[in-house]
């Protein structure tokens, strides 16, 4: 019997080939081999007089449900196993003279059972949110798991193909699973190099969004880190960033408030901290607002060695004749180092600094100025460099390759390093080198110094049991 094909959609269609296909076979002797042969070539050419028959209706009836070329070779997929399956029951013959098709089940159940839309495939249909949602709850903890434990691009990219191939909803590329923005970042070539500043506010409103029990704090002061360091050992790259800390926060990772790359030091000072210049004066005299609150933004101490305070406050670096920071006298070079003798000296304040009424100290004007920073008392001094670096070096090679008048007995020196190694486990976590042997570390690497309490100690028990 002739069937219509007029609005019906690519699955309907797919129903009314098979049935005429079933409609059409014969009886006729011949062996199941060959029957199933011919089933095989008789869905085949149904299946490809669907995809043209489908492609008519979505040409003349756009709001006719259809099926892609593509669905309709998965529906071939789906449907040619169960056909085949079926001829292979149908092998029972009733006698010589013909095949008994009886036993072959009936095309019509199997096709509106499980391929025919019902009422339980438009319900499913609306519960594609709640996958959605359970997918994109994946996809965050993925993307979380890879930045906490800092997985490789290329590690990512293996373990979403991984869970792609298991039928999870995953992008291929791990910067579509991490958002990565394919804008670059603001980046600005000055100073001889390449400076993107995150910003004051971002990075204050960011900590204060993570951190609990703010609510009574209005007040930030803000402690800053400038320093350089070395990238690679193969080259000149340098990377020079501007951190902060809060005073009010206690222990914490420190803020990046801008981020200075090139193959050496910023060039002009100036250019290096102009973003952060403007944006401090705008917080040092408004604050800003912050989930309904006003914060009142400080600037407390700047945190740098010697020669990162040299290039950040304008001055001689420290083995100039006029580079202390602490007193107007000229300096004196005796032995191949400088020194400042006098103990009386004037000290130097923050309106003499202001003032430059040493023009031998400054190299140029500082733009910490503008912020009406303090470049005297503002300016801790190095505690690391002065003295463990410093003093504590120096005492440790007059100690060891003096002259012999200081120079300590090769004896005491052992007793000296047991101690300190005896001192390992029960150093507090605030020290981050543990004390190592004098005959290891202090006098291949005289550079590695160990902590003045432990070398103190060790020093006093050594004498002690001496005595």
């Amino acid at each position: 019997m002739p069937y219509e094909v007029s609005g019906k959609c690519g699955v309907c269609i797919l129903y009314i080939a098979l049935a005429q296909m079933s409609d059409s076979v014969t009886n006729y002797s011949c062996s199941g081999r060959t029957i199933r042969r011919r089933k095989k070539a008789s869905v085949e050419e149904h299946l490809r007089s669907v995809a043209v028959i489908s492609s008519q209706i979505s040409t003349e009836r756009p709001d006719t449900v259809t099926h892609s070329s593509m669905e309709v070779q998965e529906l071939n997929e789906m449907v040619m196993p169960e056909v085949f399956s079926s001829a292979d029951q149908a092998e029972v013959f009733s006698d010589d003279t013909g095949v008994d098709y009886e036993s072959v089940p009936p095309l019509d159940d199997e096709i509106s059972s499980d391929y025919m839309w019902n009422e339980s495939d438009v319900s499913d249909s609306f519960d594609d949110s709640e996958d959605e949602s359970d997918s994109n709850c994946v996809r965050a903890r993925i993307a979380a798991w890879a930045t906490t434990f800092n997985i490789s691009q290329l590690a990512l990219a293996a373990l979403l193909s991984i869970l792609r191939q298991s039928g999870l909803d995953l992008p291929k590329d791990p910067r579509t699973l991490r958002g990565t923005p394919r804008n670059a970042a603001d980046i600005k070539h000055i100073a001889g190099g390449s400076y993107h500043h995150f910003g004051i506010v971002n990075s204050l409103c960011c900590k204060l969004q993570n951190m609990k029990y703010t609510s009574l704090i209005r007040t930030l002061t803000l402690n800053i880190n400038i320093d350089g360091l070395p990238l690679f050992r193969s080259s000149n790259m340098h990377l020079w960033p501007i951190l902060a800390m809060v005073q009010e926060f206690g222990k914490m990772e420190p803020l990046v408030l801008g981020i200075f790359c090139g193959p050496s030091k910023p060039t002009s000072i100036r250019e290096f901290l102009q973003h952060f210049v403007d944006e401090m004066k705008s917080l040092l005299k408004l604050g800003f607002e912050f989930s309904g609150s006003h914060y009142v933004v400080k600037l407390g101490a700047f945190i740098c060695d010697a020669p990162a305070r040299a290039f950040v406050k304008c001055i001689k670096g420290h083995s100039g004749y006029n580079s202390c920071e602490r007193c107007t006298q000229e300096g004196v070079y005796v032995d191949g180092r400088m020194t400042f003798p006098e103990f009386d000296a004037s000290e130097r304040t923050d309106e003499h600094f202001q003032h430059m009424l040493s023009e031998e100290h400054h190299t140029s004007i500082s733009p910490l100025l503008e912020l009406g920073v303090g470049c005297v008392s503002q300016f801790p001094l190095d505690y690391m460099h002065l003295v463990c670096l410093g003093v504590v070096r120096r005492l440790i090679i007059l100690w060891l390759k003096g002259p012999l008048k200081c120079r300590l007995p090769s004896q005491s020196v052992k007793n000296i390093s047991d101690k300190l190694i005896l001192f390992r486990s029960h150093m507090p976590k605030d020290i981050g080198r543990k004390p190592r042997s004098f005959f290891r570390s202090y006098v291949v690497e005289s550079n590695r110094i160990p902590s003045v309490s432990a070398l103190y100690w060790s020093c006093q028990f050594t004498w002690c049991d001496q005595k």
